[in-house]
């Protein structure tokens, strides 16, 4: 976990992808489909368009509804605050998806995130830790490459 700003924790996962930067966008990018490489998704829905769009996503048993806070296709960031959930302790929480050349000619995923003040912010942010490192895993899958 690291320190983000006044009050603020957050962690971050990164990883390789052996993907190219652009395919890998086309999936990360793509905010109101995260059911094409989310095998827990149920369901997408967006509303609006671009920097504002919100997505309620719903699994099996829960929902949560995320803000697009970023989104730029030139240096392939992507940026977004949830905004309500039955999962209490995940509201606040903002995520940054980064994607940079590897140097081998895959992905380097950056996945950073950070959470206000709340009382189980630290089990949480280890959860999600662990949560975003299968996310990857996912991603990997829905590119058919597998585990590294």
């Amino acid at each position: 976990m690291r320190s983000e700003g006044e009050g603020n924790v957050g962690g971050q996962v990164v990883a390789d992808i052996d993907a190219p930067v652009d395919r890998v966008w086309s999936f990360v990018g793509d905010f109101g489909n995260v059911q094409r490489w989310h095998p827990l998704v149920q369901g997408c829905d967006l509303a609006g368009e671009g920097v504002g769009s919100v997505r309620t996503i719903r699994f099996a048993d829960w929902s949560v509804v995320e803000r697009l806070d970023r989104h730029d296709p030139v240096s392939h960031e992507l940026g977004y605050s949830i905004l309500r959930s039955e999962k209490a302790e995940l509201v606040g929480l903002r995520g940054t998806i980064r994607l940079v050349d590897n140097g081998s000619g895959g992905t380097r995923i950056s996945w950073n995130f950070d959470q206000p003040p709340s009382p189980h912010r630290s089990a949480t942010l280890h959860a999600l830790e662990a949560n975003y490192a299968g996310r990857v895993g996912h991603l990997r899958d829905a590119l058919g490459l597998g585990a590294p």
